[in-house]
């Protein structure tokens, strides 16, 4: 590890140091003031590596890092080499706390308000991944996320050494639960940045860290999102626990697949026209076998035989279903409520409705009452 820099050096006469922020075996960082820049303040990494290797990588490095153009990654100012050999990568610092601070609290943010900037930074990463070769971050963590005042979300990271410890020489912490536990193992492509980016977004909607991939390892309990906080929609829900899946293979293989599972799913037009008509189409057969077994069935065997004398009935006249003069059977015929309706002696089938309307009742005619006041009692026949 090399020597650091003091606080108030000035490299190559136009960046001032004010304090080392990290420091590696092969790296550090700064933060300073850009003389050139209004007194702007900046970041450099230094590279403390001189060999002519070192030095077409990290001028490679510069190059690749000034063609993104992306308003959330770091905007590169200026890369030079000191005669010392070593290399210095200068990009502007975004000003206001990070959302680690912002989490201090405890309390979640609303996810109305997280899922728009939040698929910025999903944007930025995988811009990052379409490069060639491509880049890494390897670091995503809210501590690295700034929302500043024009609400255009900043991914910091990208020129701290890749092994760091404090600048005040502090161990490491190992168990992150933002790292993916494959980085343990020195493994890292892709879908480690896609694990950290659902530990993020898990933090930034529970206001609580996940468990840490070691931790989940060992079987220590990880708490769902939703039972943290009800309030988290349940696609991305399932969208967080799928990009933080410990099996590298069960999580999406890009960026690009997480960000698509945040977005609500949107009903085609087409289904969602004809999702009245599927109702309806199923509403009136349902309908009519409820009529006919409520209404039809229960009175089949109820209907007035032929030679039968009418009797008045309740107090609505028959409205028939069939409007054709010549019907396919017999009509089924519903009370109405106007003047009294006669049975016909022959004709169509009367069906009442349940209501406040009685029954028809047949009343015997005298004769009859007669005749069956003068008829013999039955008797037993033996056998």
């Amino acid at each position: 590890m090399g020597e650091l820099l003091a606080p108030g050096t000035v490299l190559h006469d136009r960046y001032r140091i004010r304090m080392a922020i990290q420091a590696g075996h092969d790296a550090a960082t700064y933060r300073a003031t850009d003389a050139m820049g209004a007194a702007k303040s900046v970041l450099i990494r230094e590279t403390f590596d001189p060999s002519p290797e070192a030095q077409v990588h990290s001028q490679q490095e510069a190059q690749l890092l000034g063609a993104l153009e992306h308003p959330s990654l770091p905007a590169v100012v200026d890369h030079f080499v000191e005669p010392s050999g070593r290399q210095y990568l200068v990009t502007l610092e975004v000003e206001g706390p990070n959302l680690q601070q912002v989490l201090a609290s405890g309390t979640p943010l609303p996810e109305a308000d997280v899922l728009p900037w939040f698929d910025q930074i999903l944007s930025a990463v995988e811009r990052l991944h379409s490069l060639q070769p491509s880049i890494v971050h390897g670091a995503i963590e809210p501590a690295r996320i700034r929302v500043p005042e024009d609400g255009v979300p900043r991914l910091e990271g990208l020129l701290d050494p890749g092994k760091q410890s404090p600048s005040d020489g502090s161990p490491p912490q190992e168990d992150n639960p933002f790292k993916a536990p494959e980085q343990y193992l020195g493994l890292i492509d892709e879908r480690s940045d896609v694990y950290a980016l659902g530990a993020t977004l898990y933090a930034l909607l529970t206001g609580k860290a996940p468990t840490s991939g070691l931790d989940r390892l060992a079987n220590l309990p990880f708490p769902r999102p939703r039972q943290l906080n009800r309030a988290i929609s349940l696609h991305v829900e399932a969208a967080i626990l799928k990009a933080m899946a410990l099996d590298v293979e069960e999580r999406f293989s890009t960026v690009g697949q997480f960000g698509q599972d945040l977005r609500i799913p949107v009903v085609p037009l087409s289904v969602r026209s004809a999702t009245p008509l599927i109702g309806a189409g199923l509403v009136v057969p349902i309908l009519t076998v409820l009529v006919f077994w409520r209404l039809v069935l229960p009175n089949m065997s109820r209907a007035t035989p032929s030679g039968a004398s009418p009797t008045p009935g309740p107090t609505r006249p028959p409205i028939v279903v069939w409007s054709s003069p010549e019907p396919p059977g017999p009509p089924i015929v519903v009370w109405s409520t106007v003047v009294p309706m006669r049975t016909p002696t022959s004709g169509p089938l009367i069906v009442p409705t349940d209501g406040p309307f009685p029954r028809p009742t047949r009343t015997p005619s005298p004769v009859a009452r007669a005749a069956a006041r003068s008829a013999p009692a039955p008797t037993a026949t033996p056998r």
